[in-house]
Parts: C-alpha cells; structure tokens; sequence
C-alpha cells in the first residue's frame, strides 16, 4: 500500500507542464513552457504538471521576469506560504513503455554517471538562500534493466544553488551547471551516503551506483525554508547524447506591450507618442520598459516603471532626421520603428520675365489738301503785289492762247470754203 502511494505520488509530481510537445530535443531548441499538462501527460513526456507532492500552502505559476530572464523574458515563479509547504513540478524527458519500475512511470533509463545539465535561479533580497529553487533527478541506486519492477534503492538527487562553492546571490539571475564537481544530495538515507548534512559530488554519486538510473526530472523549493517566492528558468538535462531544454515563460496574451506612433511636425523636428502596457503577471509587481533613441541628437529617456496591469503613453520630441525608436522589456524587444522628420526645403522660385516688344504700329494720317477756293465779291477790287502780278500774268497767257486758237481755227475755215 506504501509502495503503490509512493509511485502515485511521482508519477503525477514528476511532471511539469510544457506548453509544446516534449520530446528528444537540441539544446538549441529549446521547448518554450507557458503552461501547465496534467500528470499523466507530463509522464508522456508531453509537459510538466504540479506534482502531488506539492503541498496546499505550494504554487506556482508562469510570470514576465524578473528582470532579463536568461532564455526569453519570462520565468516560473515558486511559492510557498509555510516552511512546511513544497512547491514543485515535473516532467520525464525519456518515457518508456512497458512494466515501469515499483515507484516511477516507465522510463528510458539513463546511468548516472552520463547526467548533466543546468538551470539558473532567482531570488530576492528578502528570501533567504536557502529557499533558491532545486534541480531534482529521480531514479534508483540499483536500475534492474531486465525486469525495472525489481529495481532498488529508490531516491532523488538534489542540485540545489544553496550547496554549490558560489553562493547565492540575491537580485540577479544565477545559472548553476550540473557536472561531475558539482554537489549533490540524495533523498535515501540508507547507507547515509550524500546527505544533506555531508552532500557528495556528482562523480562520487555516479561512482557509488554504477548500477542506477534516472528518469523524471524536478524543480521546486520547500519543505524547510520559511515563507518565500523564487524564480527558475532555462532547464537544461542530458544523457550524454541529447540535451532537453525547456524556457519557461508568461503567456503571450499576458505579456507587456508597446506600441509606437509618429506625431506632429514642429519648428525642430517632430514628435513621437509611446505607449505602454505593463503585464498584469509582472514577476515583482512591476515592469521596468527602456525606451532606446538612436541614429541623431535625441537623448533617450530614464527607465519607465509601470505596476502590473497599467498602461500610460508618453511623448517626446525629436530632432530633424530618422531617428531609431525601440522599447525592451525584460530585455525583449516590444516595439521598434525609424520615425523621420525633414527639414523644411525653402524653393526660390525665379519667373523668367518675357518681354514682347511689340513693333509700335505708324498710321500715316492721309492728309487730303483742297486748294481753297477763293470767292471773290463782286466788290472786292483784285489784290495787288506780287499775286496780283502773277494773277495779271496767268490772264494774259489765256487770252494769248485763245486768241491762237481763233487764227487757226479761222483759216481752216476759209480753207474750206476755197
């Protein structure tokens, strides 16, 4: 009854929820994980699920941060309300088929020795280092490959930041790499070999089981420290061969925004409006957007700080030229775009002045000049001087000529008659 209560337990908490299907995957592709799968899924390797280890006081859930994520801009936040609480999820990177083992899904399992990986952590400055969130391998110090129902030793490695040479750091992502120096801690007390008290290294783990094997992975905080939220992102495990990596992060309807809209002409350039829609599932209650000028004189803006679930549309001036406008939250890119404001070109516009000589036109006025005619009275004696004499003149020679006629005609005359 113990033994059917223990496989229940890890076959269900042994998952974590995957948004995308889970299978053999590069590292250089990891499995983005927004949302959580049911346990039978998770041992399917088709996602992660809540385990149902995990206490009423545990949660967690998909956030935007805290601050720049190492893989995208969202993380997986932990919580716990008690030091009696666990928060924690689980997925099985090889499933099998067959008769699983007595206390574990069926697996494909991988020796101890080939495991490696890495995750990196977050916590803050009021959560004490202990509370740092746990990579956790599930297996047996003795895996019987020909019938797994017979296999020993059932147990959970613990990596956790807490042991580890570099200590934990509030307020800053930490990536903690799991290879054969690193230390570890196992679940089985029998032989009391890598317990908490006097944890071991990856090697000497590997080399004390040379006959284990692992399957489910885990990650999760509690039971211990006190009351606390901490973030987990980038999981990374291998067997050797493949590298199954999973980026948990905020789902995009969740995520923050901002958009970006050119505005107005003024005497020096422009303005630009942008506006800002903070994630109502901000990892610290806030989101924290840098808005970039680039490319001419424009001084690019102190950090915007917004609470979750707010927006507000801010608006600045800039200078003539492009100039580049981005803005980054959580170290994503949210919006970019080149807004461009000219100068003004004033035109000298030269008429070119046709001037139409227009030959003036001459009109000869006809003058017509009548000789006056001059009527005398019958009174008025002839005029004397000089125009009397050349009138006296005129009359003389007319009378001359009549008189020649008269001769000539005369003797025609009496030519005639003879």
């Amino acid at each position: 009854m113990r033994a059917r209560t223990r496989k229940r337990r890890l076959l269900v908490g042994g998952l974590l929820a995957v948004a995308l299907t889970v299978g053999p995957a590069l590292t250089a592709s990891a499995v983005v994980i927004d949302s959580f799968v049911g346990p039978l899924q998770a041992a399917a390797g088709l996602g992660w699920a809540p385990h149902l280890d995990q206490t009423a006081g545990g949660a967690e859930g998909f956030v935007e941060g805290p601050s720049t994520p190492p893989s995208g801009h969202g993380s997986l936040a932990l919580t716990t309300a008690a030091d009696t609480d666990r928060a924690l999820i689980f997925t099985v990177p090889k499933p099998g088929g067959g008769s699983p083992p007595p206390d574990i899904d069926a697996i494909v399992p991988t020796p101890w020795a080939n495991l490696s990986g890495s995750f990196s952590t977050y916590i803050t400055d009021d959560v004490s280092p202990f509370a740092i969130p746990g990579l956790r391998i599930v297996g047996y110090q003795v895996y019987d490959s020909a019938n797994p129902a017979l296999s020993t030793g059932f147990t959970t490695l613990n990596f956790e930041g807490y042991y580890q040479p570099t200590a934990p750091v509030a307020n800053t992502w930490q990536t903690w790499t799991l290879g054969p120096t690193s230390m570890v801690w196992q679940s089985n007390t029998t032989g009391g070999i890598c317990q908490p008290a006097a944890p071991c290294t990856l090697a000497q783990f590997a080399a004390q089981y040379p006959q284990g094997a692992w399957g489910p992975i885990q990650v999760g905080i509690g039971v211990g420290p006190v009351a606390a939220t901490a973030y987990a992102d980038n999981v990374q495990i291998s067997d050797g061969t493949t590298t199954f990596a999973y980026d948990f992060e905020v789902p995009a309807a969740s995520a923050s925004t901002a958009s970006i809209t050119p505005g107005a002409a003024t005497a020096t350039g422009g303005s630009v409006s942008i506006t800002l829609n903070s994630s109502p599932s901000a990892a610290l209650g806030s989101t924290l957007f840098t808005i970039t000028f680039a490319g001419t004189s424009a001084v690019s803006p102190a950090p915007v700080t917004l609470p979750a679930g707010q927006s507000a549309t801010l608006t600045f001036d800039l200078p003539f030229g492009t100039t580049d406008v981005t803005v980054q939250a959580q170290g994503a890119t949210l919006a970019s775009a080149p807004i461009t404001f000219q100068v003004p070109t004033t035109t000298t516009t030269t008429l070119a002045t046709t001037t139409t000589t227009v030959a003036p036109t001459t009109t000869l006025a006809t003058t017509t000049t009548v000789a006056p005619t001059t009527t005398r009275p019958a009174t008025q004696l002839p005029a004397t001087g000089p125009t009397r004499s050349v009138s006296a003149g005129v009359v003389f020679a007319s009378l001359a000529l009549g008189i020649g006629l008269v001769a000539i005609l005369s003797s025609r005359r009496a030519r005639k008659l003879n």
